[in-house]
């Protein structure tokens, strides 16, 4: 499925994602200067340190204080491509991207997310905006 935003002079194709680390890929075209480019974004999570020793203890250090578990030197996949949408309106166009995990069970999606993808109205920019519906513990 190829979906596309166009605006201010340049255009954006997504590509699909590479499952392996969760990254979003998408061509990239100034059409003034008729050049592209590949654009990568990437979908990542750390796990955070837990109280191994303490059971009943146990929860994850928390965004304020981190700390990634130990031995572990890469980000771990967020999840899967559900869904990708466009909505293209008079004044905006946006690509939603949405994400999901099964961690703990096969009824309910643990980890949820939703890369939304613009061009911006004034500027040829590429605007990303991430909608974090739940965090992986």
């Amino acid at each position: 499925m190829e979906t596309t935003l166009e605006g201010q002079g340049i255009r954006l194709v997504y590509k699909g994602m590479r499952k392996t680390d969760s990254t979003l890929m998408f061509d990239f075209h100034d059409i003034v200067s008729n050049l592209t480019e590949q654009f990568e974004f990437s979908m990542r999570y750390w796990e955070s340190v837990t109280h191994s020793m303490d059971p009943a203890a146990s929860m994850n250090s928390g965004a304020y204080v981190f700390h990634p578990m130990e031995g572990v030197f890469h980000p771990f996949p967020y999840g899967d491509v559900k869904v990708v949408g466009i909505t293209k309106g008079k004044s905006a166009q946006e690509m939603d991207i949405s994400f999901g995990k099964f961690l703990y069970n096969e009824k309910n999606e643990s980890m949820k997310s939703t890369v939304r993808v613009s061009i911006d109205k004034d500027l040829p920019l590429i605007k990303i905006d991430v909608d974090l519906e739940s965090l992986p513990f």
